[in-house]
């Protein structure tokens, strides 16, 4: 059915879905590679627990590092989705957080930084109460992960998407 309304879905290309992975498993990881997928967009959002918690995640930053295991052992490259500026979140936690990430072995292929919007009639608009950090913080969080995303061999391919020098999305 994929390749029936997806007329380019081939081997030269580089399929792509994006995964929650608190729903997947590995039987549903090696079924998304049978069908062709090379690469996973994981929206681990952060790999600290209070973190999650204040998101209202229903997964563990050990149950993330499975997944990716698991991601990775099957052949996928991956993107992962970071949010920063979390109410009550330092500069230093945020910083913190996306070196665990550029410390995965292997590195994911793309990394991809989002600024934390709350929406009216969500759970993290009550829980959060208002309590959030400036725009200089997070703008500064920015700065400094360009720095440190460079240093590791990642390269800005958008506004929010780094990818590993030589890589292309």
């Amino acid at each position: 059915s994929l390749k029936q309304h997806f007329p380019t879905w081939d081997s030269q290309i580089e399929p792509c879905i994006e995964c929650s992975p608190y729903l997947l498993d590995e039987e549903y990881i090696q079924e998304l590679w049978r069908l062709g997928f090379r690469r996973i967009s994981l929206g681990m959002q952060s790999l600290e627990g209070d973190d999650l918690q204040l998101m209202g995640r229903c997964a563990d930053p050990a149950r993330l590092l499975d997944i990716y295991g698991l991601v990775r052992n099957t052949g996928f490259n991956v993107n992962v989705d970071l949010i920063y500026g979390l109410p009550g979140q330092t500069l230093e936690a945020m910083l913190v957080n996306l070196r665990r990430l550029i410390g995965l072995t292997p590195k994911p292929e793309n990394i991809s930084l989002y600024p934390l919007v709350v929406r009216e009639l969500t759970a993290m608009h009550v829980t959060a109460k208002g309590e959030f950090d400036s725009d200089a913080m997070r703008g500064e969080f920015f700065h400094v992960a360009c720095g440190i995303l460079a240093n590791n061999g990642y390269q800005p391919e958008s506004s929010v998407r780094f990818s590993l020098t030589g890589r292309q999305a």
